[in-house]
């Protein structure tokens, strides 16, 4: 796996796990959930599109090695 696809991974994993989590503290913090709720939608849409590119590039690397 090159360098380039495991940023990629890990960005992605960051925008599907780590976003909702900071929204998380953010609503817990301040009371309103809101914050929660509307960033839940394009975290895991961004997320989880990441999560597809990152994998079909790791596939296709090894395909080609």
């Amino acid at each position: 796996m090159k360098k380039d696809t495991k940023l990629g991974l890990f960005l992605s994993l960051f925008v599907l796990i780590g976003f909702p989590v900071i929204f998380l503290v953010v609503s817990l913090l301040s009371g309103d959930w809101v914050w929660l709720i509307t960033s839940l939608p394009p975290s895991l849409a961004a997320g989880f599109m990441g999560v597809w590119i990152a994998n079909r590039a790791i596939n296709e690397e090894r395909k080609s090695d």
